[in-house]
């Protein structure tokens, strides 16, 4: 079943270049962009440590105290199953539309569509080399759609998230797994949206 979610998780816009509204902004046209981005979370579970980066810039963040890059830690590999205790290999893609409009008062509306579909496949063992697959396999199939308003003529960035539930056989298989998304807007109402992180809840669902 597909659930429909209003404004969840959005986290606060951060104005990061604030430029003047020229008039050929105060007059554009609404703007789509539409994305479709792949995840593969399937293999050993581990960690990986990344740099963080810049969602405006497209630069390494570097630490204005050492002058060192930034780094963060993220997990990689399939997802623990908390009713089962096995290992879930996740193939899915989530298809974002992100639609910008300037209000009569000089704002960008900003309006966010997003479909979330992929299945799983559990499996035990110590590595994905070992693996002995159980059986079980999982659906999901989920959407949220929102709005936010933010100053036109600015370059902004703002995460927001969604979760997905895993749908196994019978009703005691059943989990959520979370995904962070970073939206960013530049000052023409061009929008890009990359996935930050995923983790799947330690809860079972029943």
């Amino acid at each position: 079943m597909t659930a429909l979610k209003t404004s969840r998780f959005i986290v606060g816009v951060l104005a990061v270049a604030a430029l003047l509204v020229s008039p050929s902004i105060a007059t554009a046209q609404s703007k789509t962009s539409t994305f479709t981005i792949a995840f593969d979370r399937t293999g050993t579970p581990g960690t990986e440590t990344v740099q963080v980066i810049d969602p405006v810039s497209g630069q390494p963040v570097v630490d204005p105290a050492t002058g060192q890059v930034v780094t963060t830690t993220r997990p990689t590999g399939a997802f623990m199953n908390p009713c089962t205790a096995e290992h879930v290999d996740v193939l899915g893609s989530t298809n974002v539309s992100v639609t910008t409009a300037v209000t009569n008062k000089g704002a960008f509306k900003v309006t966010v569509s997003e479909l979330t579909k992929g299945t799983g496949s559990g499996w035990t063992g110590n590595s994905s080399a070992d693996a002995i697959f159980t059986g079980n396999t999982y659906i999901f199939s989920d959407s949220q759609q929102f709005s936010t308003i933010s100053v036109a003529g600015q370059l902004q960035s703002s995460d927001f998230g969604d979760r997905f539930t895993m749908r196994g056989q019978g009703p005691l298989n059943n989990w959520i797994i979370r995904v962070t998304m970073t939206l960013t807007v530049d000052a023409l109402g061009n929008a890009t949206v990359t996935i930050k992180n995923m983790t799947a809840d330690p809860t079972c669902r029943g």
